[in-house]
């Protein structure tokens, strides 16, 4: 068993002013982006959309039905809900391959 002290570190102080340093960096970069404004526009999402959907009813062969979020909300809620095999299953189908 070694019990020697240990030698302070001759970086210390460097490492904690670049810790320092990097923090407040990152504090100012997070200012910049909360007070940046969003470059997102739905408006103008919801338009390109429409124009879509009435673009596709005209060049469709037969009526277009597009779902609303409600039957599509229903659609993910069912996948979700799918019975799938159980293992025993799936060895005995693989047993009769």
């Amino acid at each position: 068993m070694n019990l020697a002290p240990k030698k302070p570190s001759l970086n210390k102080d460097v490492r904690k002013r670049d810790l320092v340093k990097i923090a407040i960096e990152n504090q100012e970069i997070l200012k910049r982006l909360e007070n940046k404004k969003s470059a997102y526009n739905i408006k103008t999402w919801q338009k390109n959309r429409e124009y879509a959907e009435k673009y596709l009813a005209n060049i469709s062969e037969y009526p277009l039905k597009i779902p609303s979020e409600f039957e599509r909300n229903q659609i993910k809620t069912a996948e979700n809900f799918t019975r799938r095999p159980k293992f025993s299953n799936l060895t005995k189908e693989i047993e009769g391959f």
